[in-house]
Formats: C-alpha cells, sequence, structure tokens
C-alpha cells in the first residue's frame, strides 16, 4: 500500500480496486473529460530573459556634412475660373387625355408652358375614309406693315405621320398662325380639326 492509499479512507480504497480491476475507473476518466475537459494550465508570468543576454552593438558616429540650399523663387499661379453651368430639363409632352376633354384641337397652357393638343374626331376620319394617319399643317400670314404695296406672304408647313393624338410644344410652332390636324397631303389635305395660334 502506498502513502496515497493509506491516506485515503477504506471506502475509497474500495472504490479504487474495483475500478481497476473492473475497468470503470477508466469509463470514468473519459465520462468526466467529456463534462469537464481538462483546462491549461494558467500562463506563468516569466521575469527572467530566456537566453543570456548579449553585448549591445554600439555603431560608430556617423557625420552629417551641411548641404547648401539654392534659394527657390515661385512664379506666381493663374487659377483659372469655371463658369457653372445650369441644364434645363426639358418636361416631356403631356398627353391629349391631360389637356384635352373632348374631341378637336386647342391651345393649353400648363406648366408654365404652352401646348397645342389635338385628339382627331373619329366620325370625322371614318366619313372622309383616308386612313388614321394624321397631318399636322400650319399656315402663317403676315405683311410688312405700313409699306405701301406690301405683299401678303402665306407659309405653309406640313408635318406627316403623327398620331390621332398628339402635342407639341409652342415654342415649336410658328406665330400667329392657323393649325390644322388632318389626312392626306399637299392639296389633297383635309382637315378635321384646327385652331389659332397666337
Amino acid at each position: 500500500m502506498t502513502t496515497k492509499d493509506t491516506d485515503r479512507g477504506a471506502l475509497a480504497r474500495a472504490r479504487r480496486f474495483i475500478g481497476q480491476v473492473t475497468g470503470l475507473d477508466r469509463v470514468a476518466k473519459v465520462v468526466r473529460g467529456a463534462i469537464d475537459p481538462i483546462r491549461p494550465e494558467p500562463p506563468t508570468l516569466v521575469t527572467e530573459p530566456m537566453r543570456p543576454a548579449t553585448t549591445p552593438v554600439v555603431a560608430a558616429p556617423v557625420e552629417i556634412a551641411p548641404v547648401e540650399v539654392a534659394p527657390v523663387t515661385l512664379a506666381p499661379v493663374e487659377i483659372e475660373t469655371v463658369a457653372s453651368v445650369t441644364v434645363e430639363v426639358e418636361a416631356p409632352a403631356p398627353t391629349p387625355i391631360e389637356l384635352l376633354d373632348g374631341e378637336g384641337m386647342c391651345v393649353v397652357h400648363r406648366g408654365g408652358r404652352a401646348w397645342l393638343v389635338w385628339r382627331a374626331p373619329s366620325s370625322r376620319l371614318t366619313a372622309i375614309g383616308k386612313g388614321d394617319e394624321m397631318t399636322l399643317r400650319t399656315v402663317s400670314i403676315g405683311c410688312a406693315i405700313g409699306e405701301l404695296d406690301a405683299e401678303v406672304r402665306v407659309e405653309t408647313a406640313d408635318e406627316l405621320g403623327l398620331a390621332r393624338e398628339g402635342a407639341r410644344a409652342l415654342s415649336d410652332v410658328p406665330r400667329p398662325c392657323i393649325a390644322a390636324i388632318g389626312v392626306g397631303r399637299g392639296s389633297e389635305f383635309v382637315a378635321v380639326a384646327h385652331a389659332r395660334v397666337a
């Protein structure tokens, strides 16, 4: 018997003996290891150097020679100013449904802008029977006021291939003029709606 065994009680010695004979002591160690894993020992603070100190290296003194620097003159710098540019994004043309209550053609002022808006009357288009491709015709009449024998000038412009509903900014239409929406071109143009543009 060892001194460890004598320090323990009879019951502890009996448990140890049965564990060694049956192998239960190894099972108990495995179970204890799973429940309470072995923790590493806390780190110890080392106050002594691990290896012997070496002799310090002493560097030879370095002499720094003075450097003469020529004076530098700076030329004046011209700063170019950049002008800011404001870009106006043009709002898309409103739809005739937004501006026109029924069928026809009129000038509508909306959001600080003026629009020439049309919706061709379907009954008139059916009566004419020349299809749905529309033509926007503007006719402006002018003369030199105050001149004797001044000639009257009539200018006609046609924009072909438009839809039955549409809108044009008034800035794109000559003024003053009479604007008409219709079918056909040239001498075969037949108006279905018109408006006076001042």
